[in-house]
């Protein structure tokens, strides 16, 4: 049976894939919201949204570069910045597709 009652939405996730330099030098990184990329159960969705910031609960840190061996994180300082000069873009291209259109045969 299918339960429904976490509503549609439950399993969406934005994403942003950050690149580091690595080591040893500290960097910073400004990641406006448009830059993030919406999900749903891991699959990127053609029809992107603006992520309402007024619902992030949390976020998380995944390392996938798929190397083994010894790992180190520092993280010196996480905050949220209004930057008045930001001109709005999306991370991802958007498409227009019809109402009725719900795949590619």
């Amino acid at each position: 049976m299918l339960d429904l009652s976490m509503g549609l939405t439950a399993n969406d996730q934005y994403h942003y894939p950050m690149f580091t330099r690595g080591g040893p030098y500290w960097q910073t990184v400004k990641i406006p919201f448009s830059k993030f990329y919406l999900s749903h159960k891991g699959t990127v969705q053609d029809k992107q949204s603006r992520m309402n910031i007024s619902e992030v609960g949390f976020f998380c840190i995944n390392l996938m570069d798929n190397v083994n061996g010894p790992f180190n994180l520092e993280i010196d300082n996480i905050a949220l910045l209004r930057d008045e000069n930001h001109q709005e873009e999306h991370a991802y291209e958007l498409y227009q597709l019809e109402d009725y259109v719900v795949g590619v045969y």
